[in-house]
C-alpha cells in the first residue's frame, strides 16, 4: 500500500511539471533588438550617425576596419524609419559601401541575445527586413538558416522572412545577416517578432510531492529489506 502510494505521489508531481510547461506563457526574447533601437526597445532619437549598440558589423570584404558598430543612416530614397527599427550602416553617410558604382562587397551585420532562464526548443523569429543592396545570408549560431530569396532585396519596400525555429541555444545567441553591396551607399534595416516561453521551474508544491513520494518509497524499501 505505501509502495503504491509512494508512487501515485511521484506521478502526480511529474504530471504538475509537465502541466506547468504545457501553460507556460509566450514572451518576446527581451535581448533581441530591432537595428536603431535603445535599450528600451525605442526608437534611437537624432539623424543620422548615431551609434545601435545591439548591431555590429563583424565582417566585411570592402576595405573598412572591423568591428565596428552600426550606426543610423537613411537616405531620402529609402523606406521611412520607424515606428520599430532604423536603417544602420558602418558610418553615417553610409558610405564606403563597396565603393563607386559598379563594385561588390559583403558585410555581415550581428546582434546577439541570450535565452538564460527560456526554452530554446521553444523559440522562433520571424524577420522583417529592408537593405540597400541584397542581402545573402542569415546564419544562427554558426548554422545557415535562410538563404537568398527568403531575405530582403529592396530598401523602399520591406520583405518577411519565414520563421527561425531551430538551431537556438540556451545561453547566448548570434545571429548575423550578410549583406551585399553594389556601390555606395550601404544600409540594412531589420525588426523582428519573437516567441519564447520560459524554462519550466518546479513549483514548490511539487517539489513537496516529489520529496513527500521519495519518503514514502524510502519507508517501504526500509521495511521490506
Amino acid at each position: 500500500m505505501a509502495k503504491r502510494l509512494a508512487q501515485a505521489v511521484v506521478l502526480l508531481a511529474i504530471a504538475g511539471l509537465f502541466t506547468a510547461n504545457a501553460n507556460a506563457a509566450i514572451l518576446s526574447i527581451p535581448t533581441l533588438f530591432n537595428t536603431g533601437q535603445d535599450a528600451a526597445h525605442n526608437l534611437l532619437v537624432g539623424g543620422n550617425g548615431l551609434t545601435d549598440t545591439h548591431w555590429n558589423i563583424i565582417s566585411s570584404t570592402a576595405a573598412i576596419t572591423t568591428p565596428v558598430a552600426g550606426v543610423t543612416y537613411h537616405n531620402p530614397l529609402y523606406a521611412p524609419d520607424g515606428p520599430n527599427s532604423r536603417f544602420i550602416s558602418t558610418s553615417g553617410t553610409g558610405a564606403p559601401g563597396c565603393g563607386a558604382f559598379p563594385c561588390t562587397a559583403d558585410f555581415v551585420f550581428e546582434t546577439t541575445f541570450s535565452l538564460a532562464g527560456f526554452d530554446p526548443n521553444q523559440t522562433s523569429i520571424t524577420g522583417t527586413c529592408w537593405v540597400d543592396n541584397a542581402t545573402t545570408k542569415v546564419v544562427l549560431n554558426g548554422v545557415q538558416v535562410l538563404s537568398p530569396g527568403n531575405i530582403c532585396s529592396s530598401y523602399d519596400s520591406s520583405h518577411t522572412w519565414p520563421t527561425i525555429s531551430s538551431n537556438f541555444v540556451s545561453g547566448l545567441n548570434h545571429l548575423s545577416v550578410t549583406v551585399q553591396d553594389f556601390g555606395v551607399p550601404m544600409a540594412f534595416r531589420a525588426e523582428f517578432t519573437s516567441s519564447t516561453v520560459a524554462s519550466a521551474v518546479p513549483e514548490p508544491s511539487t517539489i513537496a510531492l516529489c520529496g513527500l513520494g521519495l519518503i514514502f518509497f524510502g519507508c517501504w524499501r526500509r521495511r521490506h529489506s
